[in-house]
């Protein structure tokens, strides 16, 4: 079983976890870091406009590149990922921590008489 603080990205492993089962805790951990950077770049290139091409041209990486890092597919380098936050103007730290999450709108308190 994992724990997982989603704020920092630090997994928590049960200490007497089996060598399997620590394998399968690490590869839910990197699947979930490459699917939040897959709805990262997805969003922010959603919000400037920007097609999958336009981003590639951008960055200077093909245009199945930037699909398959919108897929959650394969390991990206740090390389690549600071190519993709520079073309999208924002920090590397964004990539990884996710987009922006939308703010929920204040609840309205009851009024007891």
């Amino acid at each position: 079983m994992m724990l997982v603080n989603r704020r920092s990205f630090l997994p928590v492993c049960y200490p007497k976890m089996g060598l399997d089962r620590l394998r399968r805790c690490a590869k839910l951990y990197v699947s979930m870091i490459q699917h939040t950077i897959a709805e990262t770049i997805k969003h922010w290139r959603q919000v400037q406009g920007l097609s999958q091409r336009a981003l590639a041209e951008k960055t200077g990486l093909s245009f199945v590149h930037i699909a398959r890092l919108e897929l959650a597919q394969g390991n990206p380098t740090i390389g690549t990922l600071e190519r993709v936050a520079d073309a999208l103007e924002i920090p590397l730290v964004d990539l990884i921590t996710g987009p922006p999450q939308a703010k929920r709108p204040a609840r309205k308190r009851a009024r007891g008489k």
